[in-house]
């Protein structure tokens, strides 16, 4: 039996400060007196958590923009789906809708590149190119397969380069380093010989203090502070070269999304681009407060991975996309799309984003 997703009251301070189209509204507003719609929802995040909070907002904000047209619920623990279930759980219909990222269920490894790529897209980017540079076309035929509909709704954006107990000066460090790291980086490291390893989050700080393990990433400060990592390293290293941006997705069943009118279609459209900005402010705001406690009030150390480090991880990484692409025909159209719409990326995020950035430092800096 599916119980109520969120406290409504609670939700209220979540749900704050982000407008739905006033368009939408009053379209959904024409149809009020339609009967309802009762979404099962599963997520692989705790509510507490930023992308939990994320599936938060999406939920309520369907409901309010649908006028109550369509009613989101989270399946109880009685239908025992886990959390990296939530996929499989959505594409055989035990589940209408999942909050989640490709990184947790892939079917086929390409998944990753709707997920997040080391030296990839970054949160920007990669919402142009699956708005504008064909990336959704893709996605949406990937996830056909499982009858799945997907939508970006969320981003974690950059993400640190993790915590070590020993200065990393050559590739060469990596070799039998025991590290906690996930998704595709966890591969690119083992391609540079590290022991890498996935350990269940309340265990990292212990593991890394005794030296069960030597290094560890997570995600990026609010996350680390909170799980006090700083008690646990010395050394908290950048640039986040394996995860540029993280993406939450909205999975929805197809057969479920087909039976939707257009004007509710458009409702979890415009949601789902909400939910992406929700998350990605969400989580610049508290990182930006959480990196100068950490180095402020915690002594934190920021180190700089060396540029020839990064060059090595930087080729092991293509190796790493080069045999993904070669596993199917999707996976190459997936792969040349992706690794085209980087190529021409690149040279205005450089002059553009980055140019900005440089100069910028030169005259404010918080550190």
């Amino acid at each position: 039996m599916a119980h109520t997703f969120f406290d409504r009251r609670a939700f209220a301070k979540v749900a704050s400060g982000s407008v739905v189209s006033g368009a939408i509204l009053s379209k959904s507003g024409k149809a009020s007196g339609a009967k309802s719609q009762v979404w099962r929802l599963v997520m692989p995040f705790p509510e507490s958590s930023i992308p939990g909070q994320t599936g938060l907002f999406w939920a309520k904000r369907v409901e309010e923009a649908s006028n109550g047209r369509i009613k989101v619920e989270m399946l109880g623990p009685e239908h025992k789906i886990k959390p990296f279930e939530s996929f499989d759980a959505v594409s055989s219909g035990k589940a209408d809708v999942a909050i989640g990222s490709p990184m947790y269920w892939p079917k086929i490894r390409a998944f990753h590149f709707f997920s997040n790529i080391p030296f990839g897209l970054n949160a920007v980017e990669v919402s142009s190119w699956l708005r504008f540079g064909g990336g959704q076309e893709l996605w949406d035929e990937t996830y056909a397969q499982y009858n799945c509909k997907p939508f970006l709704a969320g981003s974690t954006g950059v993400q640190m380069g993790g915590w070590f107990n020993k200065k990393i000066n050559d590739i060469k460090d990596f070799k039998s380093l025991k590290m906690r790291i996930s998704g595709l980086g966890k591969e690119v490291l083992k391609r540079a010989g590290a022991d890498t390893v996935l350990l269940p989050l309340s265990e990292v700080p212990k593991s890394l203090s005794s030296g069960k393990i030597e290094a560890a990433e997570f995600i990026a400060p609010v996350d680390d502070l909170r799980i006090e990592m700083f008690k646990a390293a010395k050394f908290y290293y950048w640039p986040g070269w394996h995860e540029p941006s993280t993406n939450v997705e909205a999975t929805i069943n197809s057969k479920v999304w087909e039976r939707l009118p257009s004007d509710l279609k458009a409702v979890v459209q415009q949601t789902s681009s909400d939910a992406f900005l929700f998350m990605l402010g969400n989580y610049f705001h508290k990182n930006s407060e959480g990196l100068v406690s950490l180095v402020k009030e915690h002594n934190v150390k920021l180190e700089h991975f060396p540029s020839k480090v990064l060059g090595r991880l930087a080729k092991l990484t293509k190796e790493e996309l080069v045999d993904i692409a070669s596993e199917s025909k999707l996976s190459q159209r997936i792969y040349d799309s992706y690794t085209n719409f980087r190529s021409m990326a690149v040279g205005w995020s450089q002059i553009g984003e980055e140019g900005f950035s440089s100069a910028r430092s030169k005259v404010f800096s918080t550190f």
